[in-house]
């Protein structure tokens, strides 16, 4: 084990090593861990993109730059697991409620899993976990859009095989991924890392809305806002089409200093709910009603 295998981020001062920062912190890095720090920048080299991932000495990293720094450039590392999980072995367990909902067969027939939440709160954990436990469940295939790609998901999971794609263009690589999935197979997932653009926010929603399941994260504080969120990528008279895929809200908060994760969700059953209904009127705040009455929070 490796002086960094314990940190969560690392923060490296690339004109300055002595001036990184190691997490859980901030805190200054030790002489180990800044020959460590050497090391990885030696084996890593000089990235050819601005967000990337790799694995060093036993641990996985995603990373990017920072160049608008007043001191000079940074790399941004998140340590990630060499392993991807599963609903079932996540760091915070999931309320059982919320569980259930994630590997419900009912929303096996296609709609949007939303995951929404701030930085740093796990939505891509839990996302992934999701649709891998999918694949162990119920089989079928899962196709990524990722920038770039996070946990190790591609190859077989079960019966179920997922497809890992690191793309720059998400709007074309989604329509990509609808064109090459196989007719007639059942229980096809697609996984977004972020909505990042109109193209992809309706890219997601037509598949979601032609029986594919999709899987996706993006930020928000809150339940409502992680849908204001979305529907800030559609124009209004398209706020529909989200309201028609929309399975599954789930919001999560992660305490760091008590150590805690809250999660939150909203079920929309079908197209004909009171949650798609209320969506397509726009009166999001009208959904507060709607999340008392399911109350799923933890």
């Amino acid at each position: 084990m490796t002086a960094l295998q314990n940190l969560s981020n690392l923060h490296i001062h690339l004109n300055a090593l002595e001036s990184s920062l190691a997490f859980p912190g901030p805190r200054k890095l030790t002489a180990e861990e800044i020959s460590e720090t050497e090391k990885l920048l030696h084996a890593l080299g000089k990235p050819s993109t601005e967000k990337f991932s790799f694995e060093h000495d036993g641990s996985r990293w995603r990373g990017q730059y920072d160049t608008e720094a007043v001191d000079g450039t940074w790399m941004i590392l998140r340590q990630l697991p060499m392993v991807a999980p599963t609903l079932d072995t996540l760091p915070s367990p999931l309320p059982t409620a919320i569980y259930n909902a994630l590997m419900s067969p009912d929303i096996g027939r296609g709609g949007l899993i939303h995951i929404a939440g701030g930085p740093g709160c796990g939505k891509t954990t839990t996302g992934s976990a999701t649709a891998i436990s999918r694949l162990l469940e119920y089989g079928g295939m899962c196709t990524t859009i990722e920038d770039p790609d996070e946990m190790k998901m591609n190859g077989w999971h079960g019966k179920g095989y997922c497809s890992q794609h690191c793309i720059d263009n998400w709007g074309e690589a989604m329509k990509r991924a609808l064109r090459c999935q196989p007719s007639g197979s059942k229980n096809l997932m697609m996984y977004v890392g972020e909505v990042r653009d109109t193209e992809a926010a309706r890219t997601m929603l037509r598949a979601a809305n032609n029986g594919f399941l999709v899987i996706s994260t993006g930020f928000g504080a809150d339940i409502i806002s992680g849908i204001e969120t979305f529907l800030q990528y559609l124009p209004p008279n398209e706020h529909g089409q989200f309201a028609n895929a929309l399975r599954l809200i789930v919001y999560q908060h992660l305490d760091n200093e008590a150590q805690s994760l809250t999660v939150k969700m909203l079920r929309s059953e079908s197209a004909l709910s009171r949650v798609a209904a209320t969506i397509r009127g726009g009166n999001l705040q009208g959904l507060l009603d709607e999340m008392m009455y399911q109350d799923t929070s933890s």
